[in-house]
This record gives C-alpha cells, sequence and structure tokens, in this order.
C-alpha cells in the first residue's frame, strides 16, 4: 500500500481482511501466523464498536508485514505477503529504514494499492497533490519500473463517503476523472500500465459524524479481488504460451538400440504428458478465474496501456 499518514490505509487493511476472512463467493484470506489473525480482528472489531475515544487506530509508526493465504473451498491456492508500513516513509530521506523497507517490497510486488483519502482529494487545490505525496508515489513506481517490475495498481479511493455527501451519487466518473489527471503518468499511452480506480467506503454515514456512526463497507474487497484476478489471467496466458512453444518443437529421433526398449518419438510422449499437464493447470485456473471474475461484476473502470478496456 502507498499512501500518506491519515490515507486510511491500516483501516482499508483491516476491513478486508475481514471480509475476506468471512469468505467472498468461497474465496477466504487466513494469515499464516494465528496470533496475526487474532490482532486482525481484534483491531476491526475496535473500529467497528469503538467510541470516540479509541475507534480510530493510529498512525502505523513502523511497518508490519503480514502473510495471508488464498484459500478456495476451505483448500489454499496460493500465499502473499501485505506490507502495512509507516506513511512517513514516503517523505523520508534515503537513509530512513522505512523508505528503505518500502522501496524492497516493491521491488517485488506483484500489485500495489494507491490509498487516496476524499477528505484530501475533495478540495481539489494545488497542494491536494502534495498533501497526498503523488510526486513521491509515482517517484517510486518509477524506481520499480525501471527496475524491472511494473505491478499492477489499483487506486483505492478511501472516505467515498465524504464526496457522495457533497456531489452525489451520480459523479464517480468525476471522480475517477481527477484521479486519472492526478495520476496521469500511470495512464499514458505506451506506458504498459494496468491500473484500477476503486472509491469504498467504511459507512455512508461516517461522513457526518465519523465517531460513532455504523461501520458498514462497500466495495472494500474488489481492489484485492481486482489483483487477483490480473494474476490469474496472467497465470492462463503463462501457460497457453508455454503449450504454444511445445506445439513448434518436432519429435526427436532416438539411437537404434533404444529403439527397441521403446518408442522412437519418445519427446513426443514428454510433450504430450506436459501438454496434458498444462491443460489441468488451465481448467484449474480458468475455472477460479471465472469465480473471480463474477465477483468483480464489471463494477469497477480498468485501463490498460491507458485505454479503458472495461467498466
Amino acid at each position: 500500500m502507498l499512501g500518506g499518514s491519515g490515507s486510511g490505509k491500516t483501516c482499508f487493511m483491516l476491513a478486508m481482511y475481514n471480509i475476506m476472512s468471512s469468505g467472498v463467493d468461497g474465496f477466504t484470506f487466513s494469515t499464516d501466523d494465528w496470533d496475526d489473525g487474532i490482532d486482525l480482528e481484534e483491531a476491526w472489531y475496535k473500529l467497528y464498536d469503538g467510541t470516540a475515544i479509541d475507534r480510530w487506530p493510529k498512525g502505523t509508526a513502523d511497518s508490519r508485514s503480514y502473510k495471508f493465504a488464498l484459500n478456495y473451498g476451505a483448500k489454499r491456492l496460493q500465499t502473499f505477503e501485505w506490507l502495512d508500513y509507516r506513511g512517513g516513509a514516503l517523505i523520508g530521506r534515503s537513509d530512513d529504514s522505512g523508505l528503505g523497507t518500502l522501496k524492497a517490497h516493491l521491488a517485488g510486488s506483484y500489485g500495489v494499492f494507491i490509498v487516496v483519502p476524499c477528505d484530501i482529494l475533495i478540495q481539489n487545490d494545488t497542494r491536494a497533490g502534495h498533501r497526498m505525496h503523488i510526486s513521491r508515489i509515482v517517484q517510486l513506481l518509477t524506481e520499480t519500473s525501471n527496475s524491472g517490475n511494473q505491478p499492477v495498481v489499483s487506486l483505492v479511493i478511501t472516505k467515498v463517503d465524504i464526496w457522495t455527501n457533497k456531489f452525489g451519487r451520480g459523479q464517480q466518473e468525476k471522480l475517477i476523472n481527477q484521479l486519472r489527471e492526478l495520476f496521469n503518468p500511470l495512464f499514458a499511452k505506451g506506458g504498459n500500465w494496468t491500473v484500477t480506480i476503486i472509491p469504498v467506503t467504511l459507512g455512508e454515514d461516517l461522513c457526518n459524524n465519523p465517531d460513532s456512526a455504523q461501520i458498514a463497507p462497500n466495495a472494500i474487497h474488489l481492489p484485492v479481488t481486482f489483483t487477483i484476478s490480473e494474476l490469474y489471467n496472467g497465470k492462463k496466458d503463462a501457460i497457453q504460451n508455454s503449450k504454444q512453444a511445445l506445439a513448434v518443437i518436432p519429435p526427436c529421433k532416438v539411437p537404434w538400440w533404444e529403439k527397441m526398449f521403446g518408442s522412437n518419438d519418445i519427446s513426443r510422449l514428454e510433450i504430450d504428458s506436459k501438454n496434458q499437464k498444462s491443460t489441468n493447470e488451465e481448467n484449474a485456473i480458468e475455472s477460479v478465474r471465472r469465480i473471480i471474475s463474477g465477483i468483480m461484476k464489471a463494477e469497477v473502470p480498468v485501463y490498460k496501456d491507458g485505454e479503458r478496456v472495461r467498466n
């Protein structure tokens, strides 16, 4: 996650884990460390049931990573690591250990969540971008891309209840266009970025009463669902490319003294075996991919190389 202090990174993660640990259409998250799961649940219910005194978590003082498992039908599909980092690291000097940790995680990350808070975004003045540290975020992504890793990006607009309260529910396209302008390098033709923009909220009434209004998350699970969907799209493409490469390999001939022990087309048998294994993997991946796509329900705009590819 990338975002300044107070952007809502920790609250977003707590709500996301609460939803996904319970499950969405058979998919669940679990923690590799049992105590991490307890910590996240306790922090979430403190937010859910808390009062003005202790409802909102304090800013993250130190970066902390969580190891999650993605499961389907109570069977593990794969594991991943989620970094909840100190927001101030974005403006740290080069010798800041928090900044070093952040850069190291970015170098190997498949997905990045850029957390943009509506309470700053709605001001839309010349200093709003500075307060959201947009230039720092773009520079980090530039360094990551230039080093050989170009992650899938989710622009997560937190506290969107503030925007809805001011402009109404029919103005989200205006919000999306504003984000595209602020993060325009990610939408440049030829930049080859895959980006989505997803407004989320912890509750529609929080804008008027943040200390005691009901917590009722909306769309919180979509950013991570989008990232998983893109991951499985990539897995499917990789298998198809592998099968195409195998298809052009000619069968090799073996010496005559080996023919008496078997077929002179041993490599073709091996290729057929690999193809069958790839087909089985492809079918399993496609099954997961279709279910994930169903969860998305075409609710979010997706941009590839600057072009909107679906709603």
